[in-house]
């Protein structure tokens, strides 16, 4: 933040996320409807109404839930770094939490069709999160120490490696047991541990990552804000200079023999 001297561009991206969430998905009024997948079928009225009633179900849950946050630093993302995953799990609480990476910390990888297929992370997590996420008999014996010891061993930070990939054979080890399309893996990052933090299965993709141009098979999406940050760093260098001269005219530097010096 300190590189920033003028916020012009902060400001432009703000209005152009804002731009891409409320036309793709407002918060205040819908922005997705049910209908069949056949254009020719016709419904009769239990049909309709069941259309309606999910519909309303899923606005419901939507809004009941941290979605529009999340998707608002999705847009955010995308207009900045041109890529923006955001990870969609099961909640007990909101029914669906949102998750967003930060850049950096994640890794995308693709198929032959150009779709991502993988999302793969390294991020830290404490000792408190762990154990809540987790659960505390699947964390290594030094975060379990730590948990016992409770205080500031809570706060306590540790590298989570975190893999979500299409459920294939990995090495002869086989594929994760049941009719699951896609795994997901959680492990301790450095430590010696029989077993991962977690492994389960979806039938469906748990993440979404939208990107904003793409070329060929990359995995990551160029964006506008790459487009015009030459610019932005010239506006930054003009801005300097400017208040360096606005700061000799209101207050120049004094010349003056060394016999006035006391």
């Amino acid at each position: 933040n300190t590189a920033i001297a003028d916020p012009t561009a902060t400001y432009a991206v703000r209005v152009c996320s804002s731009g891409l969430m409320s036309g793709l998905a407002s918060p205040s009024r819908p922005w997705f409807k049910l209908i069949p997948g056949l254009k020719r079928l016709e419904l009769d009225a239990a049909a309709r109404q069941w259309l309606d009633d999910t519909e309303d179900r899923m606005y419901t849950v939507i809004a009941g839930s941290n979605f529009y946050n999340s998707f608002a630093v999705e847009c955010e993302d995308i207009t900045v770094f041109g890529t923006g995953p955001n990870i969609i799990y099961e909640d007990e609480r909101d029914l669906i939490r949102c998750y967003n990476p930060a850049v950096g910390e994640y890794y995308l990888s693709t198929d032959a069709t150009g779709r991502v297929d993988g999302l793969f992370r390294l991020f830290v997590m404490t000792v408190n999160q762990m154990v809540s996420f987790f659960g505390v008999e699947n964390c290594p014996g030094d975060v379990r120490e730590l948990w016992s010891e409770k205080g500031n061993s809570l706060e306590v930070e540790r590298m989570v490696a975190h893999a979500i990939e299409p459920n294939f054979d990995v090495n002869g080890s086989g594929k994760l047991p049941g009719n699951f399309t896609w795994r997901e893996v959680y492990w301790a990052y450095g430590a010696n541990s029989a077993i991962p933090l977690s492994q389960r299965g979806f039938v469906d993709q748990p993440f979404t990552a939208a990107r904003w141009s793409t070329q060929s098979n990359d995995a990551y999406g160029r964006s506008v804000g790459m487009d015009v940050l030459p610019d932005v760093m010239q506006l930054q260098v003009m801005t300097r200079r400017m208040a360096e001269a606005i700061e000799k005219q209101v207050r120049p530097p004094l010349i003056g023999s060394m016999e006035l010096k006391n």
